[in-house]
């Protein structure tokens, strides 16, 4: 609505532009001025200019002269605020502007973020990593409406070239920074922060990334599984649909998808989701049948609560745990394809390791998910604290080794068992620091 008024202005009272328009506000790192022979202060030059309020109107003017081949531009007047902003304070300064400039607009926490580095960092990753069979690769919006953005951009006016990048880029190829939060959140176990909304889910993500793992950057490899949890939250949706759900879809989406992280214990094949891009059959038929239970147990649990409000508390997400729902035969079959065997203990020794139990599996997997200083950590607060026995401290400092060597040795299912001990007794303490698991 915003963008078609200015445009209209643009096309039909140029000569009023300067009256109708609110005008634009930008940064720059260094500015070069003149005074004319009439005495005037004119520009001569601009170095690092930022637009940090006025997108629209910038973006409708660049549209008009694009796309509708505007001759009157000249026409146009438009006011702008320039800040001169030193080098070292850029990182700090220009979001503090960009957000208090935009105060009286409806802008989005998830917007003052599309220059964090994480997220530069997605989208380059999003347009060198193309998808199995290089047909095809998916778009990630670091902006909104980057998507549509672009694809002007890149075509133009060819109808040859937009084919061209509708197939390479298909649209519901397309996600965005929520939508990213929401996949990765939901796989970390955290559906009643997804039921928060998108814009605290937002939040949490980003606090998550930044305060715990500082120096984390995303590689082809976190960029891939991603794209694997983006492709299982999207058939969920699907199969929501399908279900035909008359409320709370949401909140069954959310659930059942972190419900199968929680009971796969880190044992799904996230690369073989890549590798095909689609879901496997049993993963299929296992949100299928899961979706109509949660749906059920998250009205049920709440009781006389209002149940969209109940989806938000973790309580909930404690009773969806307890939930009686098991893995199938033909999908732990497929789970036990992709494990990890003992190298380390009698049954490794004596070529046993696959008679471990599905809960030794389990245990395996939790275990090989943390890093080396997280291990150490543990074990030295377990040693200090003493909440930990003196066997569990041994085995996890033990194990911590195992880690730091790049998990060239796994562990037994008693040495995993002891682990996990551990890791229950140090998360009902409140010890923090967990490392992203992928």
């Amino acid at each position: 609505k915003v963008n078609r008024g200015i445009r209209e202005t643009i096309l039909n009272e140029p000569h009023r532009f300067l009256a109708y328009n609110n005008g634009i506000s930008a940064t720059a790192e260094e500015i070069v001025t003149k005074r004319t022979d009439e005495g005037d202060l004119v520009i001569q030059s601009i170095k690092g200019l930022q637009i940090v309020n006025g997108g629209q109107t910038v973006a409708s003017i660049h549209r008009a002269l694009r796309i509708d081949r505007c001759k009157h531009l000249e026409q146009l007047g438009v006011q702008a605020k320039i800040t001169v902003v030193k080098a070292n304070l850029l990182d700090e300064l220009v979001p503090k502007i960009s957000r208090f400039s935009n105060t009286q607009n409806t802008v989005n926490e998830a917007d003052f973020a599309s220059n964090d580095p994480f997220h530069i960092v997605i989208e380059q990753l999003a347009n060198t990593t193309w998808a199995p069979g290089e047909q095809t690769r998916w778009f990630y919006e670091r902006a909104r409406g980057q998507y549509e953005v672009s694809r002007n951009r890149i075509t133009g006016n060819s109808v040859a070239k937009r084919r061209k990048f509708d197939e390479q880029t298909p649209k519901n190829q397309k996600f965005t920074k929520v939508e990213l939060a929401k996949f990765y959140n939901c796989w970390e176990q955290k559906p009643e922060i997804v039921g928060r909304g998108s814009q605290k889910n937002f939040v949490n993500f980003m606090t998550h990334i930044a305060k715990d793992h500082p120096d984390f950057k995303p590689n082809e490899d976190f960029y891939k599984q991603l794209i694997a949890k983006t492709i299982v939250y999207k058939t969920a949706e699907k199969i929501a649909r399908k279900h035909k759900f008359s409320s709370y879809r949401a909140n069954a989406v959310a659930y059942t998808v972190a419900l199968v992280a929680f009971k796969t214990v880190g044992r799904f094949n996230l690369h073989g989701v890549w590798e095909t891009q689609e879901v496997p059959e049993a993963l299929y038929n296992l949100l299928d049948d899961w979706m109509p239970l949660v749906w059920q147990a998250i009205i049920d649990t709440a009781g006389t609560r209002n149940v969209t409000e109940w989806a938000k508390k973790t309580d909930c997400w404690n009773e969806m745990q307890l939930l009686d729902v098991t893995i199938p035969t033909e999908l732990e079959d497929e789970l036990r394809e992709g494990d990890p065997l003992p190298t380390v203990g009698a049954k490794a020794r004596n070529g046993k390791v696959a008679q471990l139990s599905t809960l030794d599996r389990q245990n395996i997997n939790r275990v090989i998910q943390q890093d080396a200083e997280f291990l150490l950590k543990l074990g030295m607060w377990g040693k200090t604290s003493g909440e930990l026995k003196n066997i569990q401290i041994s085995i996890v400092l033990t194990v911590a080794t195992y880690a730091g060597g790049g998990w060239d040795q796994i562990p037994s299912g008693k040495q995993a068992k002891h682990v996990v001990a551990a890791l229950e007794i140090a998360n009902d303490a409140g010890l923090t620091g967990m490392p992203v698991t992928e």
